[in-house]
C-alpha cells in the first residue's frame, strides 16, 4: 500500500468534508438540503477530474499562468458564496431555526435560495478533489507502484469518510438556536482564509505585491503541514508564515463581511417597523 496516496487522499477528503458537514449543519431546519449539498459533491468531482485532465491547456493560459488564475478565481467565488450565505442569514437564520414550516413554504415558493448550497459545496470538493487528481496523477507517472497507490487511495478514502461522518454527527447536534451564532464567525474566518490564500497565489505570480514578504513565522511551533495546521488552514485560513498583503486582505474580509451583515440585519428590523406604523 502507498502510504503517500493515502495520506493525501485523507487530507483532501477530511479538509472538503469540514466544509461539507458545516453546511450541513447550518442548513440541517431545510427540507431537501441534502439534495443540493448532493449535487454540488457531484459538480465538485466532475469539476475535479475536467481539471486534472485540462492541466496542459490551463497552464498554457496567460502564459502559463491559467492554473493559478483558475485557483484564485474558485477561491474568491467560494469566499463571495460563503459571504453572501452569512449575510442571508443575519436576517433568516432564527426564522429557520424558529419556524420548519414557514422555511418549507418559502422554499416552494422560490424565496430561499438553495442553489447556493450546491455551489459552495461544488467549489469546496471541486478545489480539494483537484488536487487529489493532480497528486495521484503525478504519483502514477513516477511510480511503477500502481496497485499500492489504488490500495492507498481507497484506504484514504475509507478513512476520510468515517472521521467526515463522525464530525457531520457532532455538527449536526448542537442545538440550532447555537448554532446559528456559533457558525457565523466560523464561516466568516473560512471566507477571510480563502481571500487570503488567493491572494498568496497571486503574490507567487507576482500580479499583486507582498508588500512585507513574511511577517511572523509559526512553523516551529505549528507547522501548517501537520494535521492540525492543515485543519486549521481549511477552518480559519491559518498560515504558518503570512504575508502583509495577505494579513490585510484576510483583516478586511472580516471587517467587510461584518459590516455588510449588521448593515442588512438593522434593514431588515427597520422594514417591519415601517410597515406596522
Amino acid at each position: 500500500m502507498n502510504s503517500g496516496a493515502a495520506i493525501i487522499v485523507f487530507r483532501e477528503l477530511f479538509e472538503a468534508s469540514l466544509i461539507v458537514s458545516i453546511v450541513l449543519g447550518v442548513t440541517k431546519q431545510i427540507p431537501n438540503r441534502i439534495r443540493w449539498v448532493a449535487a454540488g459533491i457531484i459538480f465538485g468531482v466532475l469539476g475535479s477530474v475536467w481539471v486534472a485532465a485540462s492541466m496542459n491547456y490551463l497552464i498554457g493560459l496567460f502564459d502559463g499562468l491559467g492554473q493559478d488564475l483558475l485557483n484564485t478565481s474558485i477561491l474568491v467565488l467560494a469566499a463571495l458564496m460563503l459571504s453572501w450565505h452569512i449575510i442571508w442569514m443575519s436576517t433568516h437564520g432564527k426564522a429557520l431555526a424558529s419556524n420548519i414550516s414557514s422555511v418549507k413554504h418559502k422554499i416552494v415558493a422560490g424565496e430561499q435560495p438553495l442553489y447556493a448550497l450546491t455551489v459552495i459545496v461544488g467549489l469546496a470538493v471541486l478545489r480539494e478533489g483537484a488536487e487529489v487528481v493532480l497528486f495521484l496523477n503525478g504519483m502514477v507517472a513516477s511510480s511503477n507502484d500502481v496497485s499500492g497507490i489504488i490500495l492507498g487511495s481507497l484506504t484514504g478514502l475509507i478513512a476520510g469518510l468515517v472521521i467526515s461522518f463522525i464530525m457531520y454527527k457532532g455538527i449536526v447536534h448542537i442545538p440550532a438556536k447555537y448554532f446559528f451564532s456559533s457558525t457565523t464567525w466560523l464561516i466568516t474566518l473560512l471566507a477571510a482564509g480563502l481571500i487570503s490564500t488567493a491572494a498568496g497565489i497571486l503574490e507567487q505570480v507576482d500580479l499583486i505585491p507582498s508588500i512585507i514578504p513574511v511577517v511572523w513565522d509559526t512553523n516551529d511551533i505549528l507547522s501548517q503541514s501537520s494535521m492540525l495546521g492543515q485543519a486549521l488552514q481549511t477552518l480559519v485560513g491559518y498560515n504558518a508564515a503570512p504575508s502583509l498583503m495577505q494579513l490585510i486582505c484576510y483583516a478586511s474580509t472580516i471587517v467587510l463581511i461584518t459590516l455588510a451583515r449588521k448593515l442588512v440585519a438593522a434593514h431588515s428590523q427597520v422594514q417591519p417597523e415601517a410597515k406596522s406604523a
